[in-house]
């Protein structure tokens, strides 16, 4: 998927779980938070991003929780 189909696809996944939390009454953002954290995580192991030298270059687990800690402090800060 091209990065900027991922920006879109996400930003839509993200104006739909603000309009369903708003709908429901229920706070639905953790399925947005924890299903792109898995997301990354999963694609980062298929492109074995621990193998390039670069500041981000971990493995899956800590990416999922990098990603997690990203939206959890992205979403505080609104």
């Amino acid at each position: 998927m091209k990065w900027y189909w991922a920006i879109l696809f996400t930003a839509s996944i993200l104006a739909l779980t603000i309009l369903a939390s708003g709908l429901t009454g229920a706070d639905l953002t953790w399925f947005l938070v924890i299903g792109t954290a898995i997301w990354v995580a999963l694609d980062s192991k298929k492109i074995r991003l621990n193998k390039y030298r670069s500041g981000i270059s971990y493995g899956p687990i800590v990416v999922f929780f990098a990603v997690t800690l990203l939206w959890i402090f992205g979403l505080v800060m609104k």
